[in-house]
């Protein structure tokens, strides 16, 4: 069942909510560079009410006069802004390059844990596979031990110690069972299950 899990794309990484909520965070800054672009850029409404045409573009294309200082105030106004706005596009830039440095090691990090995942789920298989081995010879020891006591070689404390053994290779393989499915979980959450 769980085989199947190999050479799973990691597109499937895209449904963990830390790496989506990272691409969120990209993205806002993204918008956020270009909205201090922006910024550097004079504000003209160039349509007014209704859809005609405003009067500031009307009067800055005319070239009427006494109206034209109104929009050529707004228009050097970026230029005369003090250095704010190349401060504030350069801080834009920076939680940009942040945002995708974190987008980045989110992505890694899920990476890691997948790895992870499938490395103790792999490790799992081979865990059991030795833990029934370890079964079958206290098993066997047991049918021996039992023998040799009929035959009367040994004491009954050699069968004993033998049956121990037995039950404790019985109950590490059901907990190396139990760590094979815990490791299947782990895996299945890793690869964003339950979406």
């Amino acid at each position: 069942m769980y085989e199947s899990w190999a050479g799973l794309p990691s597109a499937l990484l895209e449904r963990y909510p830390d790496l989506r909520q990272a691409e969120q965070q990209l993205i806002a800054a993204n918008a956020r560079v270009g909205e201090a672009k922006a910024l550097f850029f004079p504000a003209i409404t160039l349509t007014g009410t209704f859809g005609a045409v405003s009067t500031e573009l009307g009067d800055l294309v005319n070239g009427e006069g006494a109206t034209v200082a109104s929009p050529g105030v707004d228009l050097l106004q970026p230029l005369y802004a003090g250095g704010s706005l190349t401060a504030n596009y350069r801080a834009a830039l920076a939680r940009l390059q942040q945002a995708g440095l974190s987008y980045r090691q989110t992505g890694l990090n899920a990476l890691r844990e997948v790895a992870d995942a499938l490395s103790r789920y792999g490790r799992s298989a081979d865990e059991i596979a030795a833990q029934r081995r370890r079964e079958t010879a206290a098993r066997e020891g047991l049918r021996l031990a039992e023998m040799r006591y009929r035959a009367g070689v040994v004491s009954y404390l050699e069968v004993l110690d033998a049956q121990r053994q037995l039950y404790a290779a019985e109950t590490d393989r059901a907990q190396s069972e139990l760590g094979r499915r815990t490791a299947a979980v782990q895996l299945y959450l890793a690869l964003g299950g339950g979406w």
